[in-house]
């Protein structure tokens, strides 16, 4: 009985200590937890800590305390309409915590990453930024607009035409033949379109985004930093992953967004009235006819005779830019449907969208639908997909320098006297338009232009938007589907494969055999004209890879991945055109005179392999560090060359606040990052894999030629990135902050180099050149106003990018001329195309006396600059710059006039809450980039018989007059509107892209109404249409104001009701 005591007090006495000791391996950790309005405790909030399965409430007072049996790992707070709260413990024992609400505006907790993996935003290590849905206006109907509002993208609209989308950029340019686009991966398979402007409708580069609706979108990410190295040779130009909504709800949810518009034309430049226009074509015509008499003939609206017989015809003043703009209405509804159960939920998206544009007769519609759905086949087996297709119909007119047939060319050279329809000698209007057309032998120079009226040789603007017919019909198509296998919480396989097809049918008739309003073209041989084409795209995406991922001890964080990814890639345009069908019903190439017909094109096969690897390691939320590499080759590479390419990446962060800053209170974070990256670019074909093809001529017999010579060494080129940022907030989450500093060398860039004339032709493409980028861009955003109904907050985006060549493989520059004679170079020490041209004189830019022009130059005895011609330059001339005191002005004289490249560009905006009501303001800017205004050189050419700029009133006409506007003489002998720098125009510009005000009302599970307003004003010092403006998707070519319609001013009234 005495044994069975003592071992029973043995046993108590062993646990007692135990017991002790183990209360010494627990942790009291305690805090408060309040909300970001006026430091209110928050009641209820849950707070969990690592390895404690039990999680406690905060009090009324928001306090809590919790035991854990560690000081390691994480403690987190959710509470209803906040985002989780997570922060490393490190020993600490006592927290202050503030959250943030979920619905802070511009903030986005989650970020996609490469192969459809996600990431929180508040631990990250790289250069990452993302949007996310709630932060994504109502009112906006295209992607490109989105992007707009992330730090380092530079989004530039192309112009206004119904359907064109806009030009962005992530890095700069870093390629002279390559695609300098950046990679978009949409629900983690890389989409990759044909990016090529019509060869068939001139000026019409339509947006490659179109198929999509911002409604649908739930995130979009873009990776500048190492992330992108995970895409190997399609990441140098940066990567935007967009994700589709997720099918996640397990109740049924409907929500119907519909919203009208209506654009107006906002922007006209001023030409000359009739009395000016008058009194310009006399002064023209003079210099090319010495008999007034043939003048008066020629041009009978200057007969100053009120009886005179013809007068009926010229007493108009018509404003031609009116005649062809009208408001254009819009609609844009979708229907969406989601919901499911525990094993198969869906997300479906129908809509229709229509477009009227500002130009009358053109219009965007678009039919689409979208299938997401998720199914768990089994506990661990996942499957999901995606399915999106939708039509596209375009009603266009010509954009670009073609003044024949691009309606704004023709509305603004139609002189005021004309009249948009016949008129009979009482001057009533008749039903046809009035045409260029005529059988009196007295209007006509028949040597020269056949039956074309010499005073009257520009096209009826009107003519063109009712007669012209230009259509484009879409077909789109995209399917992914994958497969998730979870062997246990840790390790996952994932399998996904995508495939994309495009069908394209595009037309245009140009009339003017029946209806002879038009200006023939090909030299006034093609009466009217027929061109047709038809593209098809089809590309598909295989994509294996494995994922790691677990928490060691609390503190370990571990994620490795590896993986391969295959694309297979098809693009082929075949374009055709003839003229001179037997009348303007007859629209086919077939009709054409077979003589007049050529054909054209290109056919691009493309494939990609690439394995990649990827390991990640955090400690404590505290420090991390990280290491991928990419495998990869493409058929573009030369059969010669290597055909694998690595492409390394490492990157490291610091968590600041969660280490030395722990205690400081008004720093809630403090991430300090680096990396260093090498992706590369291999999405260029030149005679690698892309062969053009035209039909020519040989012995009477056509057939088709295939264009250029191979390099059979050739490969992708290839980017390294250096890049440092930090993410901050401060004062409980109102002031944040994101900033990046990055540099980068290029190397391997792909440009032509001449080669001998035995290969046939001239030049073949290699690896040669080099540069270098230097770049910032900063995100901010301050809570000026913070409670709990009403909120304000002031944020905006700045980001610069300055290039510079290093090498061109042993060449000085590298000179693109265009069939304008404007011309970019670049240059070794500049930066990409810089504008190449004349320089005036700034002092003295026109010769306002004959003495001026003869004592211009001391290379000659004459005193005269002259022409390459040899003809001297007399009062009255531009005074060109000789740079190389020859005394004669050539293209030897030419130097770097100006760049496009922005010195900053970003954007700015506002946005205020109070209870139901929001109001927000997005700003977009670009400062100090150079625009070659190719408008303005053909407005004031003062070199035929159409109608001009009224700033042509300041022409020199008389001597010792001083001016900087050159005379005007037929033809332009002298070349006085020759590419200058006359023509560049400093383009910096702010504008207020969009005020939306909204409410939101208790109706239904939400109702919100919305107004919105688009490209309401500008600031700008430019003489265009519009500083915002490009041609198309071709970066050589940005900076060049190519007539495009100019942006419209657009309101739209909404509603998105969820039901």
């Amino acid at each position: 009985m005495n044994k069975f005591k003592i071992i029973t007090l043995c046993i108590a006495f062993v646990y007692t200590i135990a017991g002790v000791f183990a209360q010494k391996d627990d942790f009291k950790i305690e805090g408060t937890v309040f909300s970001p309005y006026k430091k209110q405790a928050v009641e209820g909030a849950i707070v969990s800590v690592s390895g404690q399965p039990v999680s406690v409430k905060t009090d009324k007072d928001g306090n809590f305390s919790i035991t854990s049996a560690t000081n390691k790992g994480e403690i987190s707070v959710w509470f209803p309409g906040y985002l989780t709260y997570v922060q490393p413990i490190a020993g600490k024992t006592k927290f202050r915590i503030v959250l943030v609400p979920d619905n802070k505006y511009n903030t986005a907790e989650t970020s996609l990453l490469p192969i459809n993996e996600t990431a929180n935003l508040r631990s990250k290590n790289s250069n990452i930024y993302a949007l996310q849905k709630k932060d994504i206006n109502l009112a906006s109907t295209e992607v490109e607009q989105l992007l707009a509002r992330m730090p380092g993208v530079n989004v530039i609209a192309k112009g206004g035409m119904s359907g064109e989308g806009s030009f962005f950029n992530v890095k700069g340019l870093n390629s002279f033949t390559a695609n300098t686009a950046p990679l978009l991966v949409v629900n983690g398979i890389p989409y990759m379109p044909d990016m090529n402007e019509s060869g068939v409708i001139g000026g019409h580069s339509k947006s490659i985004l179109n198929s999509f609706n911002p409604r649908d979108i739930q995130n979009i990410t873009v990776l500048k930093g190492s992330e992108a190295t995970m895409y190997g040779s399609l990441g140098s130009n940066g990567v935007i992953l967009i994700e589709t909504d997720k099918a996640i709800d397990l109740d049924t949810k409907v929500e119907f967004s519909s919203q009208f518009g209506v654009d107006f034309n906002q922007s006209k430049l001023p030409v000359l009235g009739v009395s000016d226009f008058k009194s310009y074509i006399g002064n023209v015509a003079l210099t090319e006819y010495t008999d007034m008499a043939r003048v008066l003939e020629l041009f009978p609206f200057l007969v100053d005779d009120q009886d005179y017989y013809y007068n009926y015809m010229y007493n108009n003043n018509t404003n031609w830019q009116n005649q062809i703009y009208s408001p254009g209405f819009s609609t844009d509804n979708v229907l969406k449907i989601k919901g499911g159960d525990a094993i198969a939920k869906y997300d479906v998206s129908i809509g229709y969208k229509n477009k009227g544009g500002q130009v009358k007769g053109t219009n965007f519609s678009k039919y689409y639908a979208r299938l997401n759905s998720d199914v768990n086949m089994s506990r661990k087996l996942t499957f999901n997909s995606s399915l999106m297709m939708s039509y596209m119909n375009y009603k266009l007119q010509e954009q670009g320098m073609l003044t024949a047939t691009n309606p704004l060319l023709a509305a603004m050279k139609k002189g005021p006297v004309f009249s948009p329809y016949k008129k009979d000698a009482d001057n009533n209007s008749l039903p046809d338009f009035e045409p260029i057309h005529s059988d009196n032998s007295y209007l006509l120079e028949t040597a020269r232009y056949g039956d074309l009226i010499v005073n009257n040789m520009v096209s009826n603007p009107l003519a063109l938007v009712k007669t012209l017919d230009a259509n484009q019909q879409d077909y789109d198509i995209q399917i992914n589907a994958g497969l998730k296998y979870a062997f246990n919480d840790y390790l996952s396989v994932n399998a996904s494969m995508g495939l994309y097809y495009f069908f394209t049918r595009q037309n245009i008739f140009v009339p003017g055999v029946t209806n002879q309003s038009i200006m023939p073209l090909e030299n006034y041989t093609a009466f009217n004209t027929v061109r047709s084409a038809q593209g098809t795209t089809y590309n598909t995406y295989y994509n294996v890879n494995a994922l790691y991922s677990r928490v060691f001890d609390y503190v370990h964080s571990l994620k490795l991945s590896v993986g391969t990814q295959i694309a297979v890639n098809s693009t082929e345009y075949d374009a055709g055109s003839g003229y001179n069908t037997p009348n303007d019903f007859y629209k086919t190439l077939g009709n054409t005179v077979s003589k007049s017909r050529i054909f054209y094109g290109y056919n691009d096969k493309w494939n990609w392999m690439n394995y990649n690897a990827s390991a990640q390691y955090s400690y404590n939320q505290q420090y991390a560090i990280g290491a991928r590499m990419s495998l990869d080759a493409s058929s573009s590479t030369g059969a010669d060359a290597a055909l694998f390419q690595a492409f390394p990446a490492v990157n490291t962060a610091i968590m600041t606040k969660n280490i030395f800053l722990k205690e400081v209170d008004f720093v809630n974070k403090l991430n300090l990052r680096a990396e260093l990256a090498s992706t590369g670019n291999s999405r260029f074909s030149s005679s690698l894999s892309k062969y053009y093809y035209v039909n020519k001529m040989f012995y009477k017999l056509s057939g088709l030629v295939r264009a250029g010579v191979p390099n059979t060494k050739i490969t992708p080129e290839l980017s390294n990135t250096f890049n440092v940022g930090a993410d901050i907030s401060l004062f409980n989450n109102r002031l944040d902050l994101t900033a990046d500093f990055n540099f980068t060398k290029s190397s391997d860039l792909i440009m032509p180099v001449s080669i001998s004339a035995a290969y046939g032709n001239e030049m073949i493409y290699d690896n040669a050149a080099s540069t270098q980028n230097k770049g910032f861009e900063i995100g901010a955003q301050f809570t000026a106003i913070n409670t709990k109904d009403f909120k304000w907050y002031i944020g905006g985006t700045v980001a610069a990018n300055k290039s510079e060549i290093t090498s061109l493989g042993g060449q000085d520059n590298m000179i693109l001329t265009l069939s304008d004679g404007s011309a970019v170079i670049s240059q070794l020490g500049q930066s990409m195309y810089s504008f190449y041209g004349l320089q005036v004189d700034k002092t003295n830019p026109v010769f306002s006396t004959t003495a001026q022009a003869a004592s211009a130059t001391s290379a000659n005895s004459s005193g005269y600059l002259t022409t390459s011609a040899g003809t001297p330059y007399q009062a009255g001339d531009i005074h060109y710059v000789d740079q190389n005191t020859d005394g004669v002005i050539d293209d030897r004289d030419r130097v770097i006039i100006g760049d496009a490249t922005p010195d900053l560009f970003g954007s700015v905006y506002t946005h205020l809450e109070y209870k139901g009501f929001h109001l927000t303001a997005n700003f977009g800017y670009s400062i100090g980039n150079d625009m070659y205004n190719a408008v303005r050189r053909n407005m004031e050419s003062m070199s035929d018989y159409s109608n001009q700029l009224a700033s042509v009133n300041k022409r020199w006409v008389s001597e010792g007059q001083v001016t900087s506007m050159p005379k005007a003489t037929y033809g332009d002998p002298m070349g006085n509107s020759k590419f200058s720098d006359r023509w560049i125009e400093d383009a910096s510009f702010i504008k207020l892209k969009e005020l939306t005000v909204s409410y939101d009302f208790k109706v239904m599970n939400g109702l919100t109404v919305y107004l919105t307003g688009e490209n309401l004003f500008a600031i700008t010092n430019y003489l265009g249409l519009d500083p915002e403006t490009m041609y198309s998707y071709d970066a050589s070519l940005r900076g060049f104001d190519y007539a495009k319609i100019p942006l419209a001013r657009s309101f739209k009234l909404g509603f998105n009701i969820k039901l």
